[in-house]
């Protein structure tokens, strides 16, 4: 049980907690930051928005996730939504 954790396991398994959640997202964060400056805020939007799309796509090419109705049917919505919301949605001005 948890009684039987060692200092020395503990202190590996935060080692593991920073290796592989902290230290990534604090760079891909940066970089976020960074890349942001220098793209157009409608092209931002879009990969913002498609960011589920793509988390998606590499956990089936990983094997976490499989392909299947639902998953297909779910990117696609939400690829047709940002299509809308970016080619639909612009007006003259009068």
């Amino acid at each position: 049980g948890l009684a039987s954790i060692t200092a020395q396991q503990l202190s590996g398994a935060w080692q593991a907690i920073v290796l592989a959640a902290v230290f990534p997202t604090i760079v891909a964060n940066v970089i976020q930051v960074y890349a942001q400056h220098n793209v157009d805020a409608n092209k931002a939007a879009v990969i913002y928005t498609l960011e589920a799309v793509f988390a998606t796509f590499i956990s089936v090419l990983m094997g976490f996730e499989s392909w299947s109705l639902s998953v297909i049917a779910g990117g696609g919505i939400i690829f047709c939504a940002v299509l809308v919301a970016q080619l639909g949605g612009r007006r003259k001005n009068v």
